[in-house]
This record gives structure tokens, C-alpha cells and sequence, in this order.
């Protein structure tokens, strides 16, 4: 019988794809345009995430039997973006600051609920996983330039033969510390005590740094150029300050905390649309505070999809709807707010168990 590992997390919110291209800095200095979101002080975006069997071009390989799949269940999003913040005490770039630096942290985290093994419902166990990012970075006048970023990722790994299914939990952490040409990446596991249980929720910052055991590319350095190049962990932020017509696409190098060289995606608009939301919905801001009913509030968007440049890949597009009028009359100002985001959760053999698609919910935020 074949035998294959799910990767249920693996990545998620990073690159979902195979590495086969470019190593290279792109070739000119990235512009973003945050005239929409200038005058935001502090922002936090709460999201519902839930697997879809599809979302367009992202399908449930045939492969894959639904009734052996876990449970996904209580998924959770939250992003918290901060302008005006001091730098991290690693900074190396410290004594030659260039301007304002930002702050953006995202938390994720999925309830992966194994009832197939036993039919009494007391036997069900729960996988908590987890994925934290923060990253430091410079305005759009310095492209976004990232100045360090972190992720710690708890990741539940199914294996499958035939109707049997085992589970398995692992945490990784990776860091990159962005000099003035050249970024170092740090890459470790986190190596428990034999008998820990790691499968609920865990403070990361109480993660015993003398378990976190170096795994290969850990301390390396590589060469780039400043502001060519962004970080993973600003991926779907620099969505909402790109200028790209209906139509139309740009090349965006990126950094990826798992791999080690710069990969370029390509972020095409494929139309503009208004998405209704399907869910219960609450906006905050100084001048407008409003809670809509499921069905009750529709927001203009523009869609993106984003891919590895040229034809030498394999894996699945993202998604991403980014907000480009205002809704509600004028109430809810056109910030560029990501409604809508999805992206493939696939196997190590690149077989699709479907999309994890992220729907917004609940805005806060306040201004200079």
C-alpha cells in the first residue's frame, strides 16, 4: 500500500509552492503606494479560517478520501500592524536608521480533531496548531525593507496507509536579521523532552531556548540588495499598497523563511468584483462603528492571484481580495483591507487536501 506524509500546516501562510527559479535580486527597487493606509496608527484584522473542499482554482485532489480527514475546526486569524515602533534589539542596521519602522504580527491557529480512529467521541484528540510571525520593517518610501523578521510554527504531520492514519507534532522557528547586504537565517527544531506533550496551546515565548536544536541552512548568510527584495512574512500586506490595473501584473521578489533563496512571484489582477460577506461583521475606527448581520454588508474588491514567475513550478496559486473602494455609503473608508485570502494546503507529494481560505470579520483600528 502507498504511504505518503500530510504536511497539515506546513507552511502555511508562506509559499506554497516548489523552488525552482530565480536565486537572484530582482532587478529594480519595489514600490508600494500606502496612500490608502497612511494615516493608520495601529490596526488589528480578525479573520474565521476554515478547509474548503474548493475555492476556484484550488480542488480537493481525488486522491484523498474525505472520510479520512481530521477535522479542522475553531481556525482563527488575527493580524496586528503598529507604525511608529522602535526597532528590534537585533537590528543590525541600528546606527543608520532609515526612517519610521513598522511592526506586523500575525497568529494563526487550527484545532486538528482526529475522530477517525474510534467512534466514541471521549477518544477524539485535538492537535492545537499554531503559527506566529512578526516582522519588522521600513515605510514604502524604503520599499518595505524588512529589518528582521521571526516565525515559530507548530505543525501537525499526518501519515496515511490505506484507512490508517497516525499524527505527529513538531515546532520549528526561523528568524532572518536583513544587514545592509547580505540576511542571515537561523533555522531550529524544537527537540522535546521524551514524554512532553506538545499537541496544545503553547506561549512561544516560554519555549525553552536549550531545546531548540540547529537544522540545516541554520546561521548561514546570503547576499541582496536593499529594497529589491521583501520579506515572506510581508507578503499579503504589500497586497494592499501594490498598484496593479485590472489585467495587469508585477514581479515581486520575496524572501522565504523556508528556503534560502529569493524567489519571484508573480501577482496578476484578475478582475474586480464585490464580495459579500457571509458572515456576522464588525467595524471599528474613530469615525465609524458599525456590527452587520450575515449577508448585510458587500465591499468592492480588486482580486489577485499570485504565482511563481514563468512555468517551471509546481503547486497551487493564492488568492487574495483586497479592498479598492469604500463601502457602506462612505462609512468604511478604503483602507485596502484584505477581505478575503486563500491559499492550497497540500501533502508532500503535492497532493491537495483543499483551501484554507481566510475571511475577515472584524476590523479595529485608529489613526495618527
Amino acid at each position: 500500500m502507498k504511504r505518503f506524509i500530510f504536511l497539515i500546516l506546513a507552511v502555511c501562510l508562506s509559499i506554497l509552492f516548489t523552488l525552482s527559479g530565480c536565486s537572484c535580486t530582482g532587478d529594480t527597487i519595489l514600490e508600494f503606494n500606502s496612500s490608502k493606509i497612511k494615516d493608520i496608527k495601529k490596526e488589528t484584522l480578525t479573520y474565521s479560517v476554515s478547509l474548503d473542499k474548493s475555492y476556484k482554482e484550488i480542488k480537493r485532489s481525488s486522491e484523498i478520501s474525505d472520510n479520512i480527514l481530521p477535522n479542522y475546526i475553531n481556525g482563527l486569524y488575527v493580524t496586528e500592524y503598529e507604525t511608529g515602533v522602535l526597532a528590534p534589539v537585533n537590528n543590525i542596521d541600528g546606527d543608520n536608521p532609515r526612517g519610521v519602522i513598522n511592526h506586523l504580527k500575525t497568529t494563526f491557529s487550527i484545532d486538528v480533531v482526529d475522530t477517525k480512529r474510534n467512534t466514541d467521541v471521549s477518544d477524539d484528540k485535538t492537535y492545537n496548531d499554531q503559527i506566529i510571525s512578526e516582522v519588522w520593517f521600513y515605510g514604502s518610501e524604503w520599499s518595505y525593507a524588512p529589518i528582521y523578521s521571526k516565525t515559530t510554527v507548530k505543525n501537525t504531520y499526518i501519515a496515511i496507509d490505506g484507512n490508517q492514519i497516525e499524527f505527529a507534532h513538531k515546532i520549528y522557528q526561523y528568524t532572518t536579521t536583513y544587514k545592509k547586504s547580505s540576511y542571515v537565517m537561523t533555522k531550529k527544531y524544537y527537540d522535546e523532552d521524551d514524554g512532553e506533550d506538545i499537541t496544545g496551546y503553547i506561549n512561544f515565548d516560554n519555549l525553552d531556548a536549550q531545546k531548540l536544536v540547529s537544522i540545516k541552512g541554520d546561521g548561514k548568510s546570503y547576499e541582496y540588495e536593499f529594497r529589491h527584495v521583501l520579506d515572506n512574512n510581508l507578503l499579503i500586506f504589500a497586497t494592499r499598497n501594490v498598484d496593479i490595473s485590472k489585467g495587469n501584473n508585477l514581479i515581486l521578489p520575496i524572501i522565504n523563511y523556508m528556503y534560502s533563496n529569493i524567489s519571484n512571484l508573480q501577482l496578476i489582477n484578475t478582475s474586480h468584483s464585490t464580495l459579500n460577506i457571509e458572515q456576522a461583521f464588525n467595524y471599528s475606527s474613530p469615525t465609524f462603528n458599525k456590527s452587520y448581520n450575515e449577508g448585510e454588508l458587500a465591499i468592492p474588491v480588486k482580486n489577485l492571484k499570485i504565482t511563481l514567475s514563468g512555468t517551471d513550478y509546481l503547486g497551487m496559486p493564492k488568492y487574495v481580495s483586497v479592498q479598492n473602494n469604500t463601502a457602506d455609503e462612505t462609512n468604511i473608508a478604503n483602507n485596502n483591507l484584505v477581505v478575503e485570502y486563500a491559499e492550497a494546503l497540500t501533502t508532500a507529494s503535492y497532493n491537495c487536501l483543499g483551501a484554507l481560505v481566510f475571511r475577515l470579520n472584524n476590523v479595529n483600528l485608529s489613526y495618527k
